[in-house]
């Protein structure tokens, strides 16, 4: 059972990824040097203002003896963006304030320093609802290494599996996937909702639920998924019928049809349902992978249900 959920900040709670680059090009540009938006976006997101200063040092000579006073002057840009750009957004304040009533303990993990997540957590309003957050002070190392997620879930005094982590750039994402906690992922903080932190919590009671059961055969295991697949996307309004079967093909929901029929004439056999449902494995386990990938495009999460339930797909 999910118990707290640590989030990134930079992309996830607050629009902040143009303001660290702008900052950090604004100083750079004092000594001639520029981070180009591909190389922002494709190396550089996500990592401390440290690490990126020893990347320019060795890849292209920035000489070690500015990284100091590039780096407060940064800083001092990035606060003055805060100061101008850094609003209250509702959807996340709805959010969190949600969580925290239904008792998750809430925490952020960030790559910035300390004075900047506390400024940026005052002016949108959410510090209030955080049992603390961690920066890239408090560790030794910065993600993509996972310390700054270990740190924060033994605070937390859980397990990485009682935990769920939001991130949106690869660096987090594999710091957070490392950490060995469920792992969100979201492309815009627009993404950062309470719809999709319940959707993950209804995931995280499936998983229990169907470990539980150590009776139940392979292929049977997999109808269980798909059924609380189909239940999810009822209740997050993205179950159409023409789209599934398109997403199926004609092949794949004929045997769709043809699973539930045996189902439903097998009602209240749970035997001879599960030594039917064996013959269809391989077809149930590309359905669960259908179904997953057409949750994960609409909802705009990242799940992987199907290595939760079972370890040799």
């Amino acid at each position: 059972m999910i118990k707290a959920i640590i989030f990134d900040m930079d992309g996830v709670l607050i629009e902040a990824k143009d303001w660290h680059y702008e900052a950090l090009n604004k100083a750079l540009s004092l000594f001639g040097y520029e981070i180009s938006r591909y190389d922002h976006l494709v190396t550089y997101d996500g990592l401390p203002t440290s690490k990126k200063l020893e990347m320019l040092s060795m890849e292209r000579g920035l000489p070690r003896k500015l990284h100091k006073f590039i780096n407060e002057l940064k800083q001092q840009y990035t606060v003055d963006k805060i100061f101008t750009d850094c609003f209250p957004m509702f959807h996340h304040e709805y959010a969190l304030a949600k969580l925290k009533s239904e008792g998750y303990k809430l925490a952020v993990g960030s790559n910035s320093i300390r004075n900047t997540i506390d400024l940026m957590m005052q002016k949108s309003n959410l510090k209030e609802y955080l049992d603390f957050f961690l920066s890239n002070q408090d560790v030794k190392k910065g993600k993509p290494d996972p310390e700054i997620y270990n740190k924060a879930i033994e605070r937390l005094g859980l397990n990485p599996k009682e935990c769920m982590i939001v991130e949106d750039n690869f660096n987090g994402i594999a710091a957070a996937k490392a950490s060995g906690a469920h792992v969100m992922e979201v492309e815009t903080v627009y993404d950062v909702n309470y719809e999709n932190e319940d959707f993950f919590n209804k995931l995280e009671e499936i998983f229990d639920f169907i470990n539980n059961l150590e009776s139940l055969k392979r292929g049977y295991k997999y109808y269980v998924v798909l059924t609380f697949l189909r239940r999810i996307m009822l209740e997050q309004g993205i179950y159409d019928t023409d789209e599934i079967n398109g997403e199926l093909g004609v092949e794949f929901s004929q045997l769709y049809r043809e699973i539930a029929i045996i189902h439903k004439n097998n009602a209240g056999n749970i035997e001879k349902t599960q030594e039917d449902m064996e013959k269809y494995c391989y077809s149930l386990r590309k359905i669960v992978e259908i179904f997953e990938n057409y949750i994960n495009r609409n909802l705009q999460v990242k799940i992987e249900i199907k290595k939760f339930i079972v370890e040799d797909l």
